[in-house]
């Protein structure tokens, strides 16, 4: 027998392992007494029956992801096995462990961080010790089959959180060439109903329930995904930058509402270093309370050159993958840790998180259920960003849905629709601008509101952040040149600038904006006097500031009023 053969994975349907020959030589040399012959075991040792070593590649990660997805970490510790999980589903968390830490991967022991966190039950302190216990020579080690088997039985007993198909069918696709994977493997489980009778329960309340919570734009509520489009160039990266800085602020951005909250954003064409490079110029005048909440409501994730797909195809047809539950995790975590309710989930762009056509209703009714999902989870409002088709560029007249590339299943299964577009020449007459200016404007359209008033406009004007080399936007009211005239010039944009601020700006800091690099391009004697005739006209106000306002506004203690508009509460 040439012993060389039998380590080779092709050649037979174990690989023979080091350890195997040992155990061997052991049971051998035993005195024959001490061996049950006339008893052959109903079940052969672990060691024997362990799984070929699964190679560290993103389809099995993927595939342990989802066997993870399926068992709830909220067990008690256990002693290693899982004897009993069909009778006692309690006593499993060491088992998994063990589990993950029998495949060698060098992600084995996050999976296996990330699966117990989920658990008030974690111990971080104990983990090492618990992880380190594993030890692969006893005769009864868990193997990964055995967390394979778990899931089943979670998923057949109905024991587990909500799965996707797409993921039982990955799972069912196992290879089925070893016992314990084949006990372990996920089977079809039987057809259930989606809805019992009772889930159609009509309730009739005597009185109308409290107003809607909306958390973005008045008119989008939590646990809905929408429709962010537009061409390359009109700065919708940056918009949902700034959503998210204005809602960890708890501020409205000018007139655009604002649910105060925390954000997750994944940026899918933006480095680890342009991700540091645009955060810091925008929040580049905040003061030091200001940054401090934007760095604990706001995780922004690097993503360009990953795979941040939410669906894929198999076998010609549209299914979820794992990473909308990664997405979930993420977002609950971010939540108890930041400790407030999330505003909002940044997907940055559409044809970065889903497989096949965009064009093709199937596959983007397929991202759309992701993605309300997801939403419905976290009670989170998911933006997804879209491109627009170049055929816009030449478009005059009000946004609307066929603005946003691709199939219009992207608008019709989503809550809300906003398209963001620069300034266009019939645009510019109506407001006075001249046409070399025009590209310095853009304007964010509610085009379709599922709970709300569509057709709200917003403007914004493009600007440079000093020494950070980014762009950013101010919100700026947009008047009709022949309605109003008086709102031109240096008048037009300090109230501009104290509008995009309300209740913030002291006199001192508009000063502080004159000058031929200032944004208010004058003279500080000019914005002085511009000031003081604004005032005057009643076109502003000077409000004075109690204690606990400067404290919620984050102003010094020597400011003591500030200009706001006649309007402002």
């Amino acid at each position: 027998m040439e012993t060389n053969n039998l380590t080779q994975p092709n050649c037979t349907t174990h690989r023979v392992t080091k350890e195997m020959l040992e155990e061997l030589c052991a049971l051998l040399s035993k005195p024959v007494s001490g061996l049950e012959l006339s008893k052959p075991a109903s079940t052969p040792p672990s060691s024997l029956a362990r799984l070929p070593p699964l190679p560290e590649t993103p389809d099995e990660i993927q595939k342990v992801k989802s066997a993870l997805s399926r068992v709830s970490s909220d067990a008690l510790r256990g002693t290693g096995g899982i004897d009993d999980i069909d009778t006692d589903p309690k006593n499993y968390w060491l088992a998994v462990i063990w589990a993950l830490n029998s495949l060698n991967w060098k992600c084995g022991k996050q999976l296996a961080i990330e699966w117990s966190m989920q658990s008030d039950r974690f111990n971080p302190d104990e983990f090492d010790s618990d992880w380190d216990s594993y030890n692969p020579s006893k005769s009864k080690t868990i193997g990964i089959g055995s967390l394979f088997r778990l899931a089943k039985t979670f998923e057949i007993k109905s024991w587990g959180p909500l799965v996707f198909e797409a993921d039982r069918i990955a799972a069912s696709q196992q290879s089925a060439n070893d016992d314990e994977l084949s006990e372990g493997q996920f089977e079809e489980a039987p057809i259930k109903g989606v809805f019992t009778l009772e889930d159609g329960d009509l309730l009739l309340p005597a009185k109308a329930p409290p107003p809607r919570d909306y958390v973005f734009a008045n008119s989008v509520t939590r646990g809905t995904a929408i429709m962010f489009g537009g061409l390359g160039g009109t700065s919708k990266t940056t918009l949902v930058m700034l959503m998210a800085i204005h809602s960890a602020l708890g501020k409205n951005w000018g007139s655009l509402q604002i649910r105060e909250g925390s954000s997750l954003l994944f940026l899918g064409e933006e480095s680890a270093d342009e991700k540091v490079r645009r955060f810091g110029g925008l929040c580049a005048d905040l003061t030091p309370a200001e940054r401090l909440k934007v760095t604990q409501r706001i995780r922004a994730f690097p993503a360009i050159g990953k795979d941040l797909r939410v669906t894929q195809t198999l076998a010609g047809d549209p299914h979820p993958t794992g990473f909308a539950d990664e997405i979930i995790k993420l977002s609950l975590a971010h939540k108890e840790v930041s400790g407030i309710e999330l505003s909002f989930i940044v997907l940055d762009h559409t044809r970065l998180f889903m497989s096949g056509d965009p064009n093709a209703a199937d596959d983007v009714s397929q991202l759309t259920r992701v993605l309300a999902y997801i939403a419905n989870a976290t009670q989170a409002v998911v933006v997804l960003i879209a491109h627009s088709p170049k055929s816009v560029m030449a478009k005059e007249g009000a946004s609307d849905a066929a603005e946003i590339f691709g199939s219009g299943a992207f608008t019709d299964n989503t809550r809300g629709t906003f398209v963001l577009h620069t300034m266009r020449s019939d645009e510019a007459k109506t407001y006075g601008k001249d046409e070399y200016e025009r590209t310095d404007y853009v304007c964010l359209t509610n085009v379709k509101a599922n709970y709300g008033k569509a057709g709200d406009t917003w403007w914004f004007r493009k600007e440079s952040v000093p020494d950070w080399q980014i762009g950013t936007l101010v919100p700026e009211a947009m008047y009709s040149a022949k309605l109003y005239p008086q709102f031109s010039g240096l008048s037009k944009r300090i109230v501009d600038q104290v509008n995009s601020r309300p209740g913030t700006l002291t006199r001192a800091r508009l000063r502080d904006m004159s000058g031929k690099s200032g944004v208010l391009g004058a003279s500080e004697k000019e914005v002085k006097a511009t000031i003081d005739r604004l005032i005057d006209e009643g076109e502003l106000i000077l409000e004075p500031l109690t204690k606990e306002q400067r404290a919620e506004r984050s102003l010094s203690a020597n400011v003591k009023e500030v200009l706001n508009l006649p309007t402002a509460g």
